[in-house]
C-alpha cells in the first residue's frame, strides 16, 4: 500500500511538471503563439510587448486553431441556446457540423464546458487526457497481475507517448484513445467471469470514445479489443458461444446508441470530397523504411518545432516513438515473455501496426482495399496501437526484469540499442565528409545534437541495470526501489523533454483576440461574407469562432459541389482533384489581378462576398482608396483602420433574393453558365430541375426575418410566382415552407437553394430537419430499451 501511495504521489508530480506552464503561469494547451503571431488578421497587432508578427512560436496545431476550437466553441455555444449544432453557417457557405464527426458534439465530458469558461474547460479537457489515459492504463496492467511500478511505467510511456504527445492538443483523438486500456481492463475480467457490470462498463466505455470524436481511433479499438478477446479466451480455454454473444453484443450496442451521430456522418461522407487516396498518395502517407530510426531517435531527422526538420513529409503523422527505455524493455518481453498470451497478443499488433505503417511493396496496395474508414485515411495513424503495445510489453519487460529473470538477455538487448544509437552518432559524424553533400553535412549535424539525449539514455539505463545487479537484492532492498525510481525518472524525464518541445502552450489572451477587422465585421457585414485579397488573407474557420461569415472553409467532411463551384475560380474548370480539407476561392496577389481573373470576380459576387479585406502597409493612416487594385466602379472603400481596409463589392450579389428568370440546366454544364459574361448573377439563377413557375425578367422584394444556424425566416413579395434565391449551401437535411406550407428546395446555381414562392406576400422558413440524426435517435432509445433486457437476460447467465 505505501509503495502505491509514493507511486501516486509520483504521477501527480510527473502531470504537474508536464503541465507547469498552465499551473504556474495559467496558460492553455492551446497553440495561440501561432494563432497571433502568424495569422492574419491577429499577427498584425503586438500581444505581451512582441511586435506585431514576432510572437515566437512552435509552428504546431493549425488544425487546432483552424478546425477544434471554433468547432468545440460553437458546438458549446449552440447547447447553451437549447440548440443542436447540426449546421455552421459561418464557414463554407454554410456545411454540417455535427456530422463531421470530430467536432465530438455528444461527447459527455463535454460538459465541462458548459459550467466553466471556455478557456479554463479546453484546459481541463486536454489535462484529462493523460490523467485519464494513465489510471486506465495503470488499472489494465495492474489487472494482468504487473508490479505497481511496471503498471506505471506502462501507463507513463502510453500516456506522453509521443503519438499522445503530438496530438493531445486536438482533444479528440486523445480522448478516444484514452477509452482503449479501460475497455481491455473491463473485457479481461469480462472473460475470467462475465458480469452485468462489465458489460455495462464495455458499453459505456466504448460509447464514450465513439462519441470522443475520432472515428479512425475507434475502429483500431474495436479491432483490438476483439483480437484481445478471442485470442486470449481461446488460450485460457474460457471461450463460449454465449459470453462471446454478449461480448459482441456489448461492442454493438454501443454503435447502435451512437447512431444519432453516426448516421448524419455517413450521409455527408456521401456529399462530400472525401474518397479513397491513389497508390502514389499511399506511398507518400506511409514511413520509409529508414524512418524506423525515430522509433528511438523521434528527433533523428529533426523536429518542426525548432525549424529543423529535414525529412520531405510531415513530422506528427509520422510519430511512434514511446520511450527509448520503454522500447528496450518491449523488446526484452518479446524475447523472454512471448508464451505469454497478453505478450504474444500485444507482439503481433507491436509488429504488425509497424510493418503495415511502412513503405513496404505489399504495404501500399493494402490500402487501396476498399476497406471503410481505413482506406480514406492516413495510414501512419495505426502508430497510435504500435504505441500501446510498446507500452503494454514495456510494463511486462520492466516487470519481469524485477523479478531478476533473464538479466543476461537484457544486458544483451540494451547493448545491441548502445551499439546501433552509437553507430548512428558515428556515421552521421563520418559520411558527410566522404559524400562532401553539403546539405546532408547540415542536416546531419541535426541528426547529430539529437542522438545525445538517447545516447545519454542507453547508458543511464545499462549503468543503473549493472549496478543493480552488482549483487544479488531482496524485493525491498532500497536498491531496487532506487533503480525503479530512476528508470520512472529518466522515463518520464525523456518523453516529457519530446512532449514539451512541440506542445505549445499560450496566454489566455491569445485565444482568437478580436481585432478591429473582426470588430468591423461583426459590427457590419452582417450576414454577408468577407473575403481576404493577397497578404490580408484571414484562414479558414476562425470565423466559426467569431461569428463572422466567410466563402471558404476547413473540414475533412464538406460538400463536394460547393468546393468544385470554389475550386473552378482559378480557371472555370473543375480541377482533377480536389483539395480534401480545404474549399477556398483563388487566392490573389497585386494591383491587377484581383479586376484580371473573372472567374474569380464571378465565384466572389455570387456567394454573397459584400466585402473585400485588403492589408497594405504604405497606407499612411488616412483614409486612402486603392483604385488601381479596386477599381471605383465595382469597389468602395467603406473602413479604414491602421494598414487594414474593407472595400465594398459593388457586384455582390444578395444573399437572398426573388426573381422568376431561371434555366434549367444539368450537370457541369451549370458552371459554364455561370462563368459566362452575359450571366446576370444578381437577377438569374439555373436551376437543376423544373419548379414549374414560368420564366420571365419580373422580381420582387426580400426581407430577412431571422437568420440561425438551424432556421431561417424570409417574408418575400412578388406580383407573380416567383423563385426565392438563398446563398447558402444545398443539403439534403435542409426544408422549407411557405406560408406554413411544405415546398420543394431546389439546387440553384450549381450548389445553393432556391423555394418557389406565391404571388403576393409569402413568409418562407427554412428549417434543418437532421431525417438520419432523428432515425438515428429512434433507434438509440430501442437499443438502450434492448440493453435492458440482455441485462436482464445475463442476470440468468452470471448465477
Amino acid at each position: 500500500m505505501k509503495s502505491k501511495l509514493i507511486l501516486v504521489l509520483l504521477f501527480a508530480g510527473i502531470i504537474s511538471i508536464v503541465f507547469f506552464h498552465q499551473i504556474l503561469k495559467g496558460w492553455m494547451p492551446f497553440p495561440g503563439d501561432l494563432l497571433v503571431g502568424n495569422q492574419e488578421p491577429y499577427k498584425s497587432y503586438s500581444y505581451q510587448g512582441f511586435a506585431p508578427g514576432a510572437v515566437p512560436n512552435k509552428a504546431q496545431g493549425p488544425d487546432v486553431i483552424k478546425q477544434l476550437v471554433p468547432w468545440k466553441k460553437f458546438a458549446i455555444d449552440s447547447f447553451k441556446k437549447n440548440q443542436i449544432p447540426f449546421w455552421d453557417p459561418y464557414n463554407f457557405s454554410g456545411n454540417p457540423l455535427m456530422a463531421n464527426f470530430q467536432s465530438g458534439v455528444f461527447y459527455p465530458l463535454n460538459v465541462i464546458f458548459l459550467t466553466l469558461s471556455f478557456p479554463s474547460a479546453w484546459t481541463i479537457y486536454i489535462v484529462l487526457t493523460p490523467i485519464l489515459s494513465i489510471f486506465f492504463m495503470y488499472l489494465f496492467l495492474d489487472r494482468l497481475k504487473l508490479k505497481p511500478a511496471a503498471s506505471l511505467l506502462g501507463g507513463i510511456s502510453f500516456s506522453f507517448c509521443l503519438y499522445m504527445g503530438v496530438w493531445m492538443e486536438y482533444g479528440n483523438i486523445g480522448h478516444t484513445l484514452l477509452w482503449l486500456p479501460l475497455i481491455l481492463f473491463l473485457v479481461d475480467r469480462f472473460i475470467d467471469k462475465p458480469t452485468r457490470l462489465d458489460f455495462l462498463g464495455i458499453v459505456i466505455s466504448c460509447l464514450l470514445s465513439i462519441l470522443a470524436g475520432y472515428i479512425q481511433g475507434v475502429f483500431y479499438i474495436y479491432a483490438v479489443v476483439v483480437i484481445y478477446y478471442f485470442a486470449k479466451s481461446i488460450s485460457l480455454k474460457k471461450i463460449d458461444r454465449k459470453k462471446s454473444l454478449f461480448f459482441l453484443l456489448a461492442l454493438l450496442f454501443p454503435v447502435l446508441i451512437a447512431l444519432p451521430q453516426i448516421l448524419p456522418t455517413l450521409g455527408l461522407f456521401v456529399y462530400s470530397t472525401r474518397g479513397n487516396y491513389t497508390l502514389d498518395q499511399i506511398q507518400k502517407n506511409l514511413n520509409p523504411i529508414y524512418y524506423l530510426i525515430t522509433t528511438i531517435i523521434p528527433d533523428f531527422f529533426g523536429n518542426p518545432a525548432s525549424r529543423n526538420f529535414w525529412f520531405n513529409g510531415t513530422y506528427i503523422e509520422r510519430v511512434s516513438y514511446f520511450g527509448l527505455i520503454p522500447f528496450v524493455f518491449a523488446i526484452f518481453a518479446i524475447s523472454t515473455l512471448y508464451k505469454k498470451i497478453e505478450v504474444r497478443i500485444f507482439s503481433i499488433l507491436f509488429v504488425f501496426t509497424l510493418l503495415i505503417s511502412t513503405d513496404i511493396f505489399v504495404t501500399r496496395f493494402f490500402y487501396l482495399i476498399p476497406i471503410p474508414v481505413i482506406s480514406t485515411t492516413v495510414a501512419t495513424r495505426i502508430l497510435s496501437i504500435f504505441s500501446f503495445s510498446g507500452a503494454v510489453l514495456a510494463a511486462y519487460g520492466f516487470n519481469h526484469l524485477l523479478d531478476l529473470k533473464d538479466k543476461k538477455k537484457f544486458y544483451i538487448i540494451s547493448s545491441i540499442a548502445f551499439i546501433f544509437i552509437a553507430g548512428l552518432f558515428v556515421y552521421v559524424n563520418i559520411y558527410p565528409k566522404i559524400s562532401n553533400n553539403a546539405n546532408l553535412i547540415n542536416d546531419f549535424q541535426t541528426s547529430k545534437r539529437n542522438i545525445i539525449i538517447p545516447m545519454a539514455t542507453i547508458i543511464l539505463l545499462m549503468l543503473s541495470t549493472f549496478a543493480l545487479f552488482l549483487k544479488n537484492f531482496s524485493k525491498r532492498n532500497y536498491k531496487s526501489y532506487l533503480y525503479i525510481i530512476l528508470i520512472l525518472v529518466i522515463s518520464s524525464f525523456e518523453l516529457f523533454y519530446y512532449f514539451q518541445k512541440i506542445t505549445p502552450f499560450s496566454p489566455k489572451e491569445f485565444l482568437y483576440p478580436q481585432t478591429p477587422v473582426t470588430k468591423f465585421l461583426k459590427e457590419e457585414a452582417g450576414i454577408n461574407r468577407a473575403w481576404g485579397y493577397g497578404s490580408a488573407y484571414m484562414e479558414s474557420n476562425f470565423q466559426t469562432f467569431d461569428n463572422t461569415y466567410s466563402t471558404e472553409g476547413n473540414d475533412p467532411l464538406h460538400i463536394k459541389s460547393y468546393t468544385e463551384l470554389l475550386a473552378a475560380s482559378k480557371d472555370g474548370k473543375i480541377p482533377n482533384m480536389l483539395p480534401r480539407p480545404d474549399a477556398n476561392i483563388a487566392p490573389g496577389f497585386g494591383k491587377s489581378d484581383l479586376v484580371s481573373n473573372l472567374y474569380r470576380k464571378k465565384v466572389l459576387d455570387i456567394t454573397g462576398v459584400k466585402y473585400i479585406i485588403n492589408k497594405d502597409e504604405s497606407i499612411n493612416g488616412k483614409f486612402n482608396p486603392d483604385y488601381t487594385t479596386f477599381p471605383e466602379d465595382k469597389y468602395k472603400l467603406v473602413w479604414q483602420e491602421g494598414y487594414w481596409q474593407a472595400y465594398e463589392n459593388l457586384n455582390a450579389t444578395p444573399r437572398f433574393f426573388v426573381t422568376n428568370n431561371y434555366q434549367v440546366i444539368d450537370g457541369n454544364k451549370v458552371l459554364e453558365k455561370i462563368f459566362d459574361k452575359t450571366f446576370d448573377e444578381k437577377r438569374q439563377i439555373v436551376l437543376s430541375s423544373n419548379p414549374g413557375i414560368k420564366s420571365g425578367v419580373s422580381s420582387g422584394s426580400a426581407r430577412l426575418v431571422f437568420y440561425s444556424p438551424n432556421k431561417i425566416i424570409i417574408d418575400t413579395n412578388s406580383k407573380v410566382p416567383a423563385l426565392l434565391f438563398l446563398s447558402d449551401n444545398f443539403y439534403p437535411d435542409w426544408s422549407a415552407s411557405v406560408n406554413g406550407k411544405e415546398a420543394k428546395v431546389f439546387l440553384a446555381d450549381y450548389t445553393f437553394r432556391a423555394v418557389p414562392v406565391s404571388k403576393g406576400s409569402s413568409r418562407v422558413i427554412f428549417e434543418f430537419k437532421a431525417k438520419k440524426f432523428y432515425y438515428g435517435l429512434y433507434i438509440s432509445i430501442a437499443s438502450i430499451f434492448m440493453l435492458l433486457v440482455t441485462l436482464l437476460a445475463m442476470n440468468k447467465y452470471e448465477k
